[in-house]
C-alpha cells in the first residue's frame, strides 16, 4: 500500500481501518492489536463500541509498532516511550526545515 507523501512528510487522507484491516496491513493477530491497544499506543476512534476503527495515524503507529517489535525485540511498554521520541524528532526535524536549517 502506497501513501502520498509531500516534502518528507506523509500526508494522511483521512481514511479509516477496521480492526482486521489493520491486522492485515501490519500481518499480525488480533490479539497483537489487542495489544497495542491496552498499551495506549495506539488508540481506537470509540473505544466504546464492539467494532474497533482505526484512523490513518493510528495505523501508521501500529505499523511502525509492529516492526519495532519485530526488529528490536521491543516489549509493549518501550514501543510507546520509542514511538514518542521518534515522532518528537521527526516534528523537531521537521520544525528545523521550516525554518530553513537542517
Amino acid at each position: 500500500m502506497d501513501f502520498p507523501f509531500h516534502e518528507g512528510e506523509l500526508v494522511l487522507d483521512g481514511r479509516t481501518y477496521t480492526l482486521i484491516e489493520i491486522c492485515l496491513i501490519c500481518g499480525v493477530a488480533e490479539a497483537c492489536i489487542g495489544d497495542l491497544v491496552a498499551f495506549g499506543i495506539i488508540d481506537p476512534e470509540d473505544d466504546r463500541s464492539a467494532a474497533w476503527i482505526f484512523s490513518e495515524s493510528s495505523m501508521q503507529r501500529a505499523k511502525r509498532a509492529v516492526r519495532l517489535q519485530r526488529e528490536l525485540g521491543l516489549e509493549a511498554q518501550g514501543l510507546a516511550i520509542t514511538l514518542d521520541l521518534l515522532e518528537e524528532i521527526e516534528r523537531l526535524r521537521r520544525l528545523l526545515r521550516r525554518h530553513g536549517s537542517t
